[in-house]
């Protein structure tokens, strides 16, 4: 129910030009690797929120379950963004001092104010759609064949077995988690869903508008953030 009542949102992911530019090789890698850094600190923080989420189930095998896709997002997708790192030089420095843009930090944001609440159904409600859409891009971009070698390693790790395998074990968790929800659990639960959803578009749109923290003050006083770390 969830992902319908999203579709007409998660259809504008699909056609975002920044998914299609890596579809057909045409993105930018000055956009690319903009994406790359805000998503390595949403992978980073997405893995430490799975352990979060653990710990509100007494059930040992939902526990052990949700730590163990955890792990794997913190040693599998970080290693590509790793590699990625190399091939766009990003150095170790400047991702010492990197500082998430504001709709990166307002997803994560968004996700650790739901999860604090500590409500299971809730939390993988919060959860869900990042894995979910990203396995169906994954889907849809699978036979793509970009020139640029960076785009095809992208496409091939989310269009690979381990995202679909995380996808449908925390779907499962979350559909027994509904059954025993009441309507008004449910429908919040939806509402999470979607705010989810929202924000996964809107790390396209900042990252194919390159959208930075501005700099601020007057004249010869304006205040640039990266500035001020050196």
């Amino acid at each position: 129910m969830a992902r319908k009542q999203c579709d007409a949102l998660w259809q504008q992911s699909f056609r975002h030009p920044l998914v299609q530019g890596i579809k057909n090789g045409t993105l930018p890698l000055e956009q690319f690797r903009f994406y790359i850094k805000q998503d390595a600190y949403y992978v980073r923080e997405f893995a430490k929120l799975h352990g979060m989420v653990a710990a509100q189930s007494d059930d040992a095998d939902v526990v052990a379950t949700l730590l163990k896709i955890g792990l794997g997002l913190a040693e599998g997708e970080l290693q590509l963004h790793q590699k990625l790192f190399q091939t766009l030089e990003i150095s170790e420095q400047e991702w010492k001092t990197f500082q998430p843009a504001p709709d990166a930090y307002g997803y994560i944001s968004h996700l650790y104010h739901v999860v604090s609440k500590g409500s299971l159904g809730h939390s993988l409600a919060a959860l869900m759609p990042c894995p979910w859409l990203y396995y169906e891009i994954g889907l849809q971009l699978k036979d793509a064949q970009p020139k640029e070698q960076i785009y095809r390693e992208w496409i091939i790790e989310y269009s690979g077995e381990g995202i679909e395998k995380n996808m449908e074990i925390e779907r499962a968790l979350w559909d027994e988690t509904s059954r025993w929800a009441s309507d008004e659990e449910r429908r919040e639960m939806i509402h999470i869903f979607m705010q989810s959803s929202y924000y996964e578009y809107r790390f396209w749109e900042m990252a194919a508008r390159l959208k930075d923290w501005p700099t601020y003050g007057q004249g010869e006083q304006t205040y640039d953030r990266k500035s001020a770390v050196d």
